[in-house]
């Protein structure tokens, strides 16, 4: 049993100073290890502590980490995909969202925090009841939900404007073989 635990503190030590050698976190750094995602708060010789933003706080052995992902390395991605009802024109869509999106970059602070330029990448994928457009964003680290959060607004209010509508799931009632009919509603009832 000793041998055993002593086999894990010895795995758990080295995977540390190797992910510490690679610097693969830092304390205060937004990473997801496993299903858990959160901030970094501790970092030791044999385990790293994540808060989660719901506020539990997970102490993670090193030896139990393969693989994680780290939000503050490098660059931050936005990838907004719009659903629009298949009966609506897509050039008039898309060109609220173009309308959009230049209205988003207008604003300082958000131009601020993107890298380079929009990419707009047109309708990419189609449905019964709709067409997906697709624009993304490179941004700073951790600006990412900042830039995604005013994006929605502008591409609602932009879309709203143009009056392009978001897909409605619609449903056809059938009557079974030799139902009777069934009455109207007085007018002014809702049918819902």
């Amino acid at each position: 049993a000793i041998s055993f635990g002593s086999q894990t503190l010895v795995k758990d030590i080295i995977t540390g100073v190797f992910i510490q050698f690679e610097n693969g976190m830092n304390t205060g750094d937004l990473v997801t290890i496993g299903p858990l995602t959160g901030t970094v708060e501790r970092m030791s010789i044999r385990s790293v502590g994540v808060r989660q933003d719901t506020g539990a706080y997970h102490i993670i052995p090193w030896s139990s980490i393969t693989t994680f992902a780290n939000f503050v390395r490098g660059i931050g991605s936005v990838v907004a995909n719009y659903d629009v009802d298949r009966h609506e024109d897509a050039d008039k869509a898309n060109q609220a969202l173009k309308d959009a999106v230049a209205e988003l970059m207008e604003n300082e602070e958000i131009r601020g925090l993107v890298i380079g330029e929009p990419n707009f990448a047109g309708i990419v994928g189609l449905s019964n009841t709709a067409f997906t457009l697709r624009v993304s964003f490179t941004t700073l680290p951790l600006k990412q939900w900042t830039v995604r959060f005013a994006l929605d607004s502008q591409v609602k209010k932009h879309f709203d404007l143009a009056g392009v509508r978001a897909p409605v799931q619609t449903y056809q009632v059938l009557p079974a073989p030799g139902a009777a009919p069934a009455e109207p509603l007085p007018p002014g009832e809702p049918t819902l």
